[in-house]
């Protein structure tokens, strides 16, 4: 009998360990629904500088108003709000940009800058704008006033932008429900964690059971399912993450290369904090049990 115990112990702490993998990668994974490591990475990488020179020389995104003049704030923001909304944290995806309007209105009068004078016989037909042309005595300023007196250019009466609608990702749309199905999968993602957590207990409760209630036996055998399972992670990630810097393919921007490596470590370095954690609470449990005196409850 004392053997066959002994197997059935082994047995639940193998179990105990395996579901300990599951939970500990998953805990790591769930930092990915958070902003800090995607701004950590492209800080370092140097995104932040890439996008700043994108927006500069993209002139349908010049006039989006950078906070303190800086973009970092701004991808910062728009990510949060995203993950908010994945998380369900929050249930509106609020993804709204500031609208520099002089900038704005720069960039139209730009672009009107070929617009000439109309013969007397014509004026201006407002229907079509590719053919607009100027009354005699009117300046470009007051031929982009009249349009946005008439309503012709409507974007100019709001002050935010909401870039869910312009990439299609607001709700009802393929997007939308797309982006709704991600949140339903996170939703699972959380569930799982939680019974994970709940199947540990409830193995360790059925080890006390199967040692008739020794503790210090009870400890130990849980203190090496969290050994057995740091072992494992640490053994596995290290070789995942050679092979995956390796294989590391060849990008045509050279801050992608920076950016991906950099994302990499951040990530397995939440990983390893959650084995330090785990590995110091086996230490911690198995040290305990050195100090439970009675044999029994």
């Amino acid at each position: 009998m004392g053997i066959i115990r002994e197997g059935i112990l082994m047995f639940v702490t193998g179990i105990m360990a395996f579901v300990l993998v599951f939970f500990i990668i998953g805990l790591s994974l769930n930092s990915l629904l958070y902003p800090s490591p995607y701004i950590k990475s492209m800080h370092e990488s140097g995104t932040f500088e890439y996008i700043e020179d994108q927006l500069k020389n993209t002139p349908g995104a010049s006039f989006i108003k950078l906070p303190n003049g800086e973009v970092e704030p701004l991808v910062e923001n728009l990510l949060t709000n995203l993950l908010s909304y994945i998380r369900s944290d929050s249930d509106e995806l609020n993804l709204s940009v500031e609208v520099d309007k002089e900038k704005l209105r720069s960039f139209f009068l730009k672009g009107m800058e070929n617009i000439t004078v109309c013969s007397p016989e014509k004026l201006p037909d407002f229907e079509n704008l590719e053919k607009l042309c100027l009354k005699v005595g009117q300046t470009r300023d007051d031929l982009l006033d009249e349009l946005i007196e008439k309503g012709y250019l409507k974007f100019f009466e709001e002050t935010h932008v909401n870039l869910a609608n312009i990439y299609g990702i607001e709700e009802d749309t393929d997007g939308g429900k797309q982006l709704e199905s991600i949140r339903k999968y996170v939703q699972i993602y959380k569930k799982i964690l939680v019974v994970l957590m709940f199947v540990w207990f409830a193995l360790a409760i059925s080890l006390l059971l199967i040692e008739l209630f020794n503790l210090k036996k009870t400890m130990r055998w849980a203190s090496i399912s969290l050994f057995t399972s740091s072992l494992i992670i640490m053994s596995t990630a290290f070789l995942i993450v050679r092979y995956a810097v390796s294989t590391l393919p060849e990008f045509p921007l050279p801050f992608l290369q920076s950016l991906v490596s950099i994302f990499i470590d951040i990530m397995i370095d939440k990983l390893y904090l959650c084995l330090g954690i785990t590995l110091v609470l086996g230490g911690i449990i198995f040290a305990l049990s050195f100090a439970v005196n009675l044999k029994k409850l």
